[in-house]
């Protein structure tokens, strides 16, 4: 199946950053069809390398999950003993709500950008990036704490 998504992780101007590139309309409608899925319940958890439209750059990977009750902090690193790297992404229903809202306000006609994670409270900024350049310099997040 052809990459809709490319999920790469980054040491960004703000930290630690997951930024989704996506490059055509279809790859919005994907994730928006995962977090809708995630805000109603119907999806739990989803790890997103098992995708098939998916790519991840710079990380292991990423999980999605809900949870019952509102956190302050979503996203938290796992740093494996192998050295990988893998963020946990966890919302309740409703906060899975508010970035299935987000991103819905992407038209997808234009190039536009979406922060879903807080900076400086998460351990990665996520950033949905639609028909924008990809970054030339991008530097991975070491693996060492």
């Amino acid at each position: 199946m052809e990459t809709l998504i490319s999920i790469d992780c980054y040491q960004g101007a703000y930290g630690p950053t997951i930024r989704m590139g996506i490059q055509a309309a279809e790859g919005l409608v994907a994730l928006r069809h995962l977090l809708r899925g995630l805000a109603a319940g119907s999806t739990h958890a989803c790890d997103v390398r098992e995708l098939p439209f998916v790519q991840l750059i710079g990380m292991h990977g990423l999980v999605l999950r809900s949870v019952h009750e509102n956190r302050r902090k979503t996203v938290e690193l796992e740093r494996r003993k192998d050295g990988t790297s893998v963020f946990h992404w966890s919302n309740s229903l409703e906060g899975w709500n508010h970035c299935a809202g987000l991103v819905d306000g992407i038209t997808g006609t234009i190039p536009s950008h979406q922060y879903l994670s807080q900076e400086g409270i998460d351990d990665a900024l996520i950033v949905v990036a639609y028909r924008e350049e990809t970054p030339t310099q991008i530097s991975p997040i070491s693996p060492t704490p």
